[in-house]
């Protein structure tokens, strides 16, 4: 897999976008810093310089959304397994560590798909200290700096390998790995339970079946009537 590294871009899924025509098959982009990361429903994604892993990893032949997903979550769970890390999965694209975030995934496809953006951002030594309630690091879990290159390359291991896994076989690892814990969600009734998963990324609710990007999911979060 082609390397690029740039020390400060506005994200690096929004450059992946701009060399698109000249960027190699499979290539994974890093950088220092990002001065307009996201995540999530446009959510600013904050780091500072030379801390975190931030990357995208791009992918120029068809991926589905379902199978771009859990490729890039079960990476980030394989590599902080090789940390001696246990990593939870919190639908739809945050990794947590013992009930706080860890890592979190923005997947952006073009149309008519022609490639995949899998961007990953993970706090490895510091994150934002007024979310430190709700966040963590692999610093503060294993009380050492961590290797950024150590560990990006790491994870580029996790991802060849998941990469060419079956969609069966990704599936499978996937739901065990998203019902290790409860997995709830604020219903129209108040603080709700899944019920299952398809390999389509939808999720069975009380009364239906819908896509899990459509439910806010809690984790461990005290709201409403859940504690």
């Amino acid at each position: 897999m082609k390397k690029i590294h740039l020390q400060t871009i506005t994200s690096t899924n929004d450059y992946a976008k701009e060399i698109m025509d000249t960027i190699a098959e499979n290539t994974l982009i890093t950088t220092d810093y990002q001065t307009h990361g996201r995540g999530h429903f446009s959510r600013h994604w904050l780091s500072a310089k030379k801390e975190n892993f931030l990357g995208t990893f791009v992918i120029k032949s068809f991926l589905s959304m379902p199978q771009a997903l859990m490729i890039a979550t079960l990476s980030v769970i394989d590599v902080l397994d090789t940390y001696a890390l246990n990593g939870e999965i919190k639908l739809p694209n945050d990794i947590y560590i013992k009930h706080k975030k860890i890592a979190g995934i923005l997947i952006e496809k073009n149309h008519p798909n022609t490639y995949c953006l899998l961007g990953i951002g993970v706090n490895l030594n510091g994150y934002e200290e007024t979310l430190a309630t709700k966040a963590t690091s692999l610093k503060k879990q294993l009380k050492q700096s961590i290797d950024i290159d150590d560990f990006t390359n790491r994870l580029i291991r996790t991802f060849e390998k998941n990469y060419h896994m079956t969609s069966q076989d990704l599936f499978i690892r996937f739901r065990k790995n998203v019902f290790k814990t409860q997995q709830v969600y604020e219903g129209e009734k108040g603080i709700e339970s899944l019920q299952d998963i398809d390999e389509n990324l939808n999720c069975k609710t009380k009364s239906s079946w819908v896509p899990c990007q459509k439910l806010a999911f809690l984790k461990h979060e005290k709201r409403n009537n859940y504690k």
